[in-house]
């Protein structure tokens, strides 16, 4: 507890408001795996007293994981604690929101609400700090007996908005829950609550692979939990069909390199959810076999992350040692998102370099032992990502380099063994790569995929340095462009700029000329090695 409580300054503070002898208590029995009760308010109180309860109600059970999981050693205590906790919030506040709003009148017999889980609730993965996202739907547009002059989607849409206020709502005891309603039909332009056959109706006309996605992991969690289920069930032919096009697993791998592309690793930080390799690369990972197999596989409709990677390798669909290689990683990058979380109670996926120390302590291993198991792992799992959905790839030594928070001596090795002479200027070239007005870093991965074709060129310090100026380079944004859209492109224009020290200079003096090739020279058959 020791460690804990240096770390953790929101873990000191809620101790201190809501006792030490309480917290202690709990946590030990649920990290023992006893059935530990969610601390929810008394029923029949204000709004305003509901508010207070609530609030205190989550500093209880923050403390309480917080704890439990350091005594547990696993990510399992708080996923499980934590979603607990939180369906019993959404229930006591859409209950006591749809009470006030209906009066005596009790529209929910002619036309009852659901509320609908997704993402990690729906998974039954919550962080400590993770928002909760939500869905509510009621059963009709057109019910018999409504005895209210509002339509149903009004008054379900007010009712929503109080609840959401009841958990989300900053006050100066803090807040319970953060409500996430994005995920809804047209997202934040689309009607707060939908009626099932509107819900249905959206998805069979315009739904993406991303909507999939997101209803892999829907549970109902309020209201009328058998509404919720069968609208559940009527998704099914949409979210699980017979097969899925390539299209599919296409913008799942364009939403992983824009992910990737917003966590550039830097020196100070770690995104342990975008970062390459992070935790991300696992759940769209995850999400790919289940849309590609779970029409065919009823096994692989699991909502929680963990139970599907253990579907995929009993049922033979994933290499053993990939399914190893995911549970593991899961399970370590999570318990790191967990610790950064409970230090200070803020929804934040990055490893801060000088809380190194702080969460080597709390695993009880070095602190170069730590930042040693987080490269191998991203790398590991990137590998895996990166051959499911066709990314720009290169293995270890290319991660190294590219990595701003590896050593030195680390990156000079790396970059020597990709190809580089010069390793020092290479790197040096990388980071002003990154940083040009013509920013690539911000376009789904593309450094990666242009430091990659230049190590496949016959000089990759001559191609990195053309790139180099060109990031730089007023008007090469369509050009760049281009390379990105084309890859064949970007291949063809480092083996240029690679093979011949004048050509990349008349290149860089002359960016139509560059365009020009890359347009008409390059596009269709590459040059051959003898035409260069």
């Amino acid at each position: 507890m020791s460690a804990l409580w240096a770390f953790s300054g929101a873990f000191r503070r809620y101790v201190g408001a809501v006792g030490a002898d309480r917290v202690q208590a709990d946590a030990q029995r649920l990290a023992l795996g006893e059935v530990v009760a969610v601390p929810e308010p008394q029923p029949g109180l204000s709004r305003q007293d509901l508010v207070i309860a609530l609030r205190y109600c989550r500093k209880r059970a923050f403390a309480t994981m917080a704890l439990a999981e350091q005594l547990f050693g696993g990510p399992e205590v708080t996923f499980t604690y934590a979603t607990a906790c939180a369906e019993a919030w959404v229930r006591v506040a859409f209950d006591h929101a749809a009470s006030k709003a209906a009066s005596s009148q009790q529209p929910g017999k002619s036309c009852p609400f659901a509320v609908i889980a997704l993402g990690k609730l729906g998974a039954g993965e919550l962080n400590p700090s993770s928002d909760v996202d939500l869905l509510v739907l009621y059963a009709t547009d057109e019910p018999q007996g409504w005895p209210l002059r509002v339509p149903p989607q009004v008054f379900y849409g007010r009712m929503t908005q109080d609840a959401v206020a009841l958990l989300s709502e900053v006050t100066p005891d803090g807040f319970c829950l953060r409500v996430d309603l994005d995920l809804r039909p047209e997202g934040k332009a689309g009607t707060l609550v939908n009626s099932v056959d509107a819900l249905v109706n959206y998805y069979e006309r315009f739904g993406t692979a991303l909507d999939r996605m997101a209803w892999t992991r829907a549970r109902p969690v309020g209201g009328d939990l058998d509404l919720g289920q069968a609208a559940i069930l009527a998704l099914e032919p949409f979210v699980w069909p017979r097969s899925i096009t390539g299209g599919a697993l296409a913008s799942l791998a364009q939403v992983l390199g824009r992910l990737r592309a917003t966590a550039v690793p830097g020196r100070t930080t770690l995104d342990l959810k975008l970062h390459r390799g992070g935790i991300r690369d696992v759940e769209l990972t995850v999400a790919a076999y289940q849309l590609l197999h779970g029409g065919r596989f009823a096994e692989l409709r699991s909502t929680a992350t963990l139970a599907v990677i253990e579907a995929l390798g009993r049922l033979g669909l994933m290499d053993p040692g990939e399914v190893g290689t995911l549970d593991r990683a899961y399970r370590f990058l999570r318990r790191l998102e967990h610790l950064v979380q409970y230090r200070e109670d803020v929804r934040t996926h990055a490893v801060e370099q000088g809380h190194m120390e702080g969460l080597a302590r709390l695993l009880e291993v070095s602190a170069e032992g730590l930042a040693s198991r987080m490269r191998e792992t991203t790398w590991a799992v990137a590998a895996i990502a990166d051959r499911l959905f066709g990314l720009a790839g290169g293995g270890k030594d290319l991660s190294l380099l590219l990595d701003e928070s590896a050593s030195d001596l680390e990156r000079t090795t790396a970059a020597r063994n990709v190809g580089f002479m010069d390793p020092e200027a290479a790197i040096a070239r990388i980071g002003r790569l990154r940083e040009g007005p013509v920013t690539l870093v911000g376009q789904g991965g593309f450094d990666r995929a242009v430091v990659a074709a230049a190590c496949k060129s016959p000089d990759p310090d001559l191609a990195i340095a053309f790139f180099c100026r060109l990031a730089w380079s007023r008007g090469a944004g369509t050009l760049l462009d281009l390379c990105r859209r084309q890859p064949q492109v970007l291949e063809a224009l480092a083996r240029v700029s690679g093979t011949s020290p004048s050509i990349a200079a008349a290149f860089q003096r002359d960016l139509s000329l560059a365009l020009e090739h890359a347009v008409l020279g390059f596009r269709g058959a590459l040059p051959r090695w003898e035409e260069l």
